[in-house]
């Protein structure tokens, strides 16, 4: 009778369960690991001795198919099976979802060992400091909303800045100590270089600063702000454009649902013009004469008087000029009517053309700030340069782009074994407690 390979074996996939040594020093079991050649990816592996460590005796197995010899723990086949459930670990850990039992059952953890797993991830992560790329490639734009939000980091108050584009996709972030003008204008600046054209549309809150940075961007841009002060209906849309060493600013005073249906919609409107060349000089004309002028007597201020701008945005939708703008969603059309400024017009089709029939409102930022709020924890020690970095992971998986498990961090999780294995005979055997054995081999029926 020739000799060959058993047909038992082509029905047989033997497993093995390894206890790994967690990085905290924690150790769990890894059941239910299918053993298979790293060369040949056969099946029929057989026992081949054992080698001498330091620690005590490991079990050496044998593919009887290609002849090679390897051991389960250093094989280069578990490897990647370690890394792979460690990337299925991490994005686990990044979103903090619900996919923990169904990674769980994939690599045969329990769920409470899958939590453990988890948990150290969430903290080895927080403590790297190498920022991942939000996107692979440049996005195809031409909105960026902008948002922030107060944490607390290691005890002390920073701001978090997020810059999306209208599809949700993430461009940039910043964890900064303030929300100063160059502050955002850093965050903006990123994002602009994820694009592949500059912005035109800048969708934002009413705060000053992002007022101030719209205004010394020095070109052509919509500015759209979502008032934050009842009632939260309120829209403005400020056209900046320069003309020479002028800028020129056309503020529109509307509501967010301007454009959702079909008829004649009242707006209000105010024109500025303003001086922005090189500084002028001061003084009078050669040959002009110096006119004295009289000391005006200034009438004593009240002690109860309001501090800040005389005439603010929420008041511009009552002191505007009056307007009226024609708005068709479905055709898709907008016109303007009476006295409205012809130039208003192409400002709300570039809007309509990136918000179609919605409410033109900040939820694009606002929302990433809500998901960052609500997924990403806060537990243990926390770095700006972890969280930077954490962020740019969590941003990336939300954005679609594969994951990037950092390097390196497969190496901090060890599995062990003991001298002697156990070799069970082949028959259909369940999963379940191995005792204090930290090596089995089984054979499952296929």
């Amino acid at each position: 009778m020739p000799r060959g390979r058993p047909k038992i074996y082509d029905k047989i996939q033997r497993t093995v369960a390894l206890v790994l040594e967690l990085p905290n020093g924690e150790r769990v079991t890894w059941d239910n690991i299918p053993i298979s050649c790293a060369d040949c990816h056969g099946t029929y592996i057989t026992f081949n001795g054992m080698a001498k460590r330091k620690t005590g005796e490991v079990q050496n197995l044998k593919c009887e198919k290609c002849k090679s010899q390897f051991k389960i723990h250093t094989s280069l086949h578990f490897q990647e099976k370690l890394e792979l459930m460690l990337w299925d670990a991490c994005v686990e850990a990044v979103q903090d979802g619900a996919k923990q039992k169904t990674i769980a059952r994939k690599w045969g953890f329990s769920d409470s060992t899958m939590s453990k797993v988890v948990s150290v991830l969430k903290e080895e992560l927080s403590q790297i400091h190498e920022l991942a790329p939000l996107l692979d490639e440049k996005v195809d734009a031409s909105l960026i909303s902008m948002d922030e939000a107060f944490i607390t980091v290691g005890g002390k108050k920073r701001v978090i800045i997020i810059a999306r584009d209208n599809e949700g996709k993430t461009l940039a972030f910043s964890v900064s100590e303030r929300r100063a003008e160059e502050d955002l204008r850093a965050v903006f600046d990123a994002a602009e270089a994820q694009m592949e054209s500059p912005a035109r549309v800048l969708l934002s809150d009413g705060l000053n600063a992002y007022q101030g940075m719209a205004r010394n961007l020095k070109r052509d841009i919509i500015h759209a702000i979502h008032i934050h002060k009842p009632p939260y209906t309120r829209l403005i849309v400020r056209s900046i454009k320069y003309d020479g060493h002028h800028r020129e600013e056309l503020t529109v005073a509307t509501k967010t649902n301007i454009l959702t249906r079909r008829g004649k919609r009242e707006v209000r409107y105010v024109k500025s013009k303003k001086y922005v060349g090189p500084p002028r000089k001061r003084g009078r004309k050669k040959g002009t004469k110096i006119k004295k002028k009289k000391a005006k007597k200034r009438a004593p201020s009240p002690q109860n008087k309001k501090r800040g701008p005389k005439h603010g945005l929420s008041t511009l939708h009552k002191r505007g000029a009056k307007g009226y703008i024609k708005v068709d969603p479905y055709r898709q059309t907008i016109r303007g009517a009476n006295t409205l400024p012809p130039e208003l017009v192409p400002t709300f089709q570039e809007l309509q053309a990136i918000f179609g029939r919605d409410h033109i409102v900040n939820n694009f930022s606002e929302y990433g700030i809500s998901q960052f709020r609500r997924l990403v924890p806060f537990s243990g020690k926390q770095t700006v340069e972890g969280l930077e970095a954490r962020l740019s992971l969590f941003f990336r998986v939300k954005n679609g782009q594969d994951f990037q498990m950092p390097p390196g961090l497969a190496r901090r999780f060890r599995p062990r074994l003991v001298p002697r294995a156990v070799f069970l005979p082949f028959c259909t055997i369940s999963g379940g407690s191995f005792g204090n054995l930290e090596m089995l081999i089984k054979e499952v029926a296929l």
